[in-house]
């Protein structure tokens, strides 16, 4: 996945306000046409749930998954967004505290008049190699903009 890159944002100024976990740190660069972001995920050792495991489960890389569609979402100004189903693969076995990258896109994006459907896919990587994968069609709703 290649993402025509613009300007970077901070990820934990949008994560603020969202549900936790967040495993996104630092700035994600997110593409001109805000469909894809290549963002940092660290899933830290101080997570008792990482800690106490010695490696990243899959629902640790699910939850960095969604704090990235919550990201897009909140750029593209959706809301309410929920996975309807999904698939995931491991391919191999991360350590706590390894920087990852995630590059994270919505695929095929259908709007019908407030309600958006499409396909989110997440891969994480280290150097090139492919750690995870995961796939969710999921459907959203566009926010109504305050009328003045």
């Amino acid at each position: 996945m290649e993402i025509n890159k613009t300007k970077p944002v901070l990820v934990e100024e949008i994560l603020a306000e969202k549900p936790v976990p967040h495993y996104l740190t630092g700035e994600a660069i997110v593409s001109n046409d805000k469909l894809s972001l290549e963002a940092t995920a660290i899933f830290p050792s101080s997570d008792q749930s990482i800690g106490q495991r010695g490696h990243v489960n899959v629902a640790h890389y699910l939850f960095g998954a969604w704090n990235a569609a919550h990201v897009l979402a909140e750029i593209n100004g959706f809301e309410d967004t929920l996975s309807i189903d999904g698939s995931w693969k491991a391919h191999k076995i991360s350590k706590p505290d390894q920087p990852m990258k995630l590059n994270f896109e919505i695929i095929d994006p259908v709007v019908k008049g407030r309600t958006v459907r499409g396909v989110l896919k997440a891969v994480y990587s280290v150097g090139g190699d492919v750690y995870a994968e995961f796939n969710s069609s999921f459907v959203a709703l566009k926010k109504i903009q305050n009328q003045v």
